[in-house]
């Protein structure tokens, strides 16, 4: 598979430098919010999906209207509805380039299948990355969503729409959640019976690397965690050419993912992880990255307290709260949660997140050897799974392993 893949390889190199010319807005959300998430679980495991949390934010906004709908896009890092709607045109982009690369992938692979007896032709292994919005009403207690409001959403973000009673919609959204997820979030809530109206963005992915750890290369290592406690891990290992930037004691490396995407590992200080990034050069590099098994859950704490101290509180205040362009019924955001989960081994990446905004429920010559730069990941680091292939990069997903 990996000599099949050189050609999309090279292309892939090509994008990093010039996808991260991302307007300001983006730039300075992303770097915002990930860096409140980190203060409260510096010393934790975790994983999280910005694009998720915007995308669901948005079926908020279409349906708020005064001082809770400016209030709401100012929080979210757009200066208006135009720079909203734009965004999320990227997220269609980045979604509809990496479809354009299974389909190519898989023509290429059916053609070149010829050339081999019939059990040993390639085949390309399951490619997935889908944006999926779905909104409820529970019939026992609000009576439904206005008609313009259904339309936009439907048009503008292809939204699931349904109406179901209290006893059906804790199940009906589970089971929305653990298709769009693949399974890897088979349920984001234990009960919504008395949940009013839920809005529930999705966000699964999963690539192969551009160029497959070889299985023979694993090895467990020592990895010592943020409190100083040594485990073995295994190890994915390799020398290759990477994306790299080193400056004092922080490392950045990207990892290129197929579909136009990347994922970023940093050791050190990433703070500024997005101009380094930038700022990264084609180095060789011996590369050590243990395989990740992380799931997060974050709530009130993280996502509604990061949207207050951004100024949009009167979403959240029941009397105060304007959804009037959502339903004839008072309504506010009573709970907001997401669930994440990230997977890696030598031939890729899987990931998921499900997020939900809510009102109150219960819950071959022979060359000189090259000098290889090290990027041993065998201590605390964060990483990024970031779009390559869209002028605005997105950020897919972030996290950190730290034990």
């Amino acid at each position: 598979m990996r000599r099949l893949l050189i050609a999309i390889l090279i292309c892939s190199m090509l994008l990093p430098m010039c996808a991260m010319a991302a307007t300001d807005a983006d730039t300075d959300f992303d770097q915002d919010f990930l860096s409140y998430i980190h203060a409260l679980n510096a010393r934790e495991d975790y994983i999280i999906s910005p694009l998720s949390l915007r995308a669901a934010l948005i079926l908020a906004v279409e349906g708020a209207n005064g001082d809770t709908r400016e209030h709401l896009l100012r929080a979210m890092g757009f200066a208006s509805e135009d720079e909203m709607a734009q965004w999320y045109a990227t997220v269609r982009e980045s979604v509809g380039y990496f479809l354009g690369w299974v389909r190519w992938q898989a023509q290429d692979l059916k053609q070149a299948a010829s050339y081999y007896p019939e059990e040993e032709a390639p085949t390309l292994p399951p490619h997935a990355y889908r944006v999926l919005n779905g909104v409820w009403n529970n019939t026992d207690i609000f009576g439904g969503f206005l008609p313009d409001y259904i339309r936009r959403i439907s048009e503008r973000y292809d939204a699931t729409v349904a109406s179901v009673p209290a006893d059906q919609i804790t199940d009906t959204v589970n089971q929305w959640c653990d298709r769009a997820t693949d399974g890897m979030i088979p349920s984001i809530s234990d009960d919504l019976s008395a949940c009013a109206a839920a809005l529930v963005n999705a966000v699964y992915l999963k690539s192969s690397w551009a160029e497959d750890f070889d299985d023979y290369m694993t090895e467990p290592e020592d990895f010592t965690d943020i409190d100083g406690q040594v485990s073995r891990r295994d190890m994915m290992k390799a020398k290759e050419s990477y994306l790299y930037y080193e400056d004092g004691d922080t490392q950045l490396i990207s990892i290129p993912l197929n579909g136009g995407l990347t994922f970023i590992a940093v050791l050190g200080d990433a703070s500024d992880w997005q101009a380094d990034y930038a700022a990264a050069r084609y180095m060789d590099v011996d590369l050590w990255l243990p395989k990740l098994d992380t799931e997060s859950v974050f709530g009130a704490d993280a996502l509604e307290g990061y949207l207050r101290d951004r100024g949009a509180a009167d979403a959240f205040d029941a009397s105060a709260a304007d959804f009037s362009r959502m339903s004839d019924q008072p309504w506010y955001i009573g709970s907001i949660m997401q669930k994440a989960k990230i997977k890696t081994d030598e031939e890729g990446l899987e990931a998921a997140a499900v997020t939900i905004v809510a009102d109150g429920y219960a819950a071959p010559w022979e060359e000189e050897e090259p000098r290889y730069r090290e990027f041993h990941a065998d201590r605390p680091f964060r990483y990024y799974v970031v779009t390559t292939s869209t002028q605005t990069p997105l950020v897919v997903f972030a996290g950190q392993e730290a034990r």
